[in-house]
């Protein structure tokens, strides 16, 4: 089955893909964030874009499962679809986080366009 080979290498890609992006925001200061001078809209849709990535190589994969015999599916399938499953879970979940982290600090940003982000600090 050459395309779980192909999404375990993609997969690999992602993640680490992933993690870059997450090292490079977890590198951000609050004043890049309040003055806007990174894009978090930019990478927010840079994540979905490797989130989609991994979900259509599931859905490859999956359709090829699909046309197996049930009985090659009970004997090795079964585990490509595990295998498969975990690994755009990670992404999943690895994506969504940095995703749910970058509309927090969005809404930072917000708080200091509206001037509100300082009565936070101020009391």
């Amino acid at each position: 089955m050459h395309s779980i080979k192909k999404y375990r290498l993609q997969s690999k890609t992602l993640i680490y893909g992933l993690d870059k992006i997450f090292d490079k925001v977890n590198s951000l200061n609050v004043n890049q964030i309040i003055t806007q001078e990174v894009d978090l809209n930019s990478i927010w849709w840079e994540v979905s874009k490797i989130i989609n990535i991994s979900n259509n190589g599931l859905s490859k994969i999956t359709k090829e499962l699909n046309e197996l015999s049930e009985e090659e599916y009970e004997d090795w399938g079964y585990k490509i679809q595990d295998e498969a499953d975990e690994l755009n879970h990670t992404i999943d979940w690895k994506g969504m986080s940095i995703q749910s982290l970058l509309d927090g600090l969005g809404r930072l940003s917000d708080l200091a366009e509206e001037e509100n982000l300082f009565k936070y600090f101020n009391q």
